[in-house]
């Protein structure tokens, strides 16, 4: 299956509220405390944080697979998911920062309402549970290919290991030729 996601160029966020990948801080995660770090985790052959990056993005778009549910019904989003690079390399504490979030039936009109309950043949009451079942579609393969990052090159400080967070935005887009 062709891989229709696009993947925002800033992948690892450090720190929450970093909107760009240049002039950030090295911090690590230990509970609540945030401190400078002298080395970022490094995956792979990698060497430096940019290349870490990118295998990271590659590792993502090799991986993901959009949901059947999601594609069939034109849905598209951003989620970022948050993991922590632990003191042994394994990606951990993986939770769902900005999920999707489909609230697009609550502003159709009741004529709309029922023209989307006729298409995907639902009955009222099912309707939540469909849409819910989008939500979660996308956002749990988010989490499951974060999940599914190989081991790290721990992060360092002082020559120890230190967990790192991470935040990765992924964008579930779908491509041109789907709306022809």
């Amino acid at each position: 299956m062709k891989k229709l996601l696009l993947l925002l160029l800033c992948v690892p966020l450090i720190g929450l509220g970093k909107s760009e990948c240049s002039n950030h801080e090295n911090t690590i995660f230990s509970d609540s405390v945030n401190q400078k770090i002298d080395q970022m985790p490094l995956l792979g052959d990698c060497e430096d944080e940019i290349c870490t990056q990118l295998l990271i993005m590659k590792h993502i778009l090799e991986n993901i697979k959009y949901p059947d549910a999601a594609l069939a019904n034109f849905i598209e989003g951003r989620v970022i998911v948050e993991f922590i690079v632990e003191k042994d390399g394994e990606v951990g504490r993986i939770k769902l920062l900005k999920g999707l979030n489909l609230g697009l039936f609550l502003n159709l009109s009741k004529k709309e309402k029922r023209e989307f309950r006729k298409r995907v043949n639902l009955k009222k009451d099912e309707v939540q549970i469909y849409i819910d079942n989008l939500n979660n579609g996308i956002n749990n393969e988010a989490i499951r290919v974060v999940r599914s990052l190989p081991k790290f090159i721990p992060g360092k400080n002082f020559g120890e290991a230190v967990p790192v967070k991470y935040a990765v935005p992924i964008r579930f887009s779908l491509p041109f030729h789907i709306y022809k």
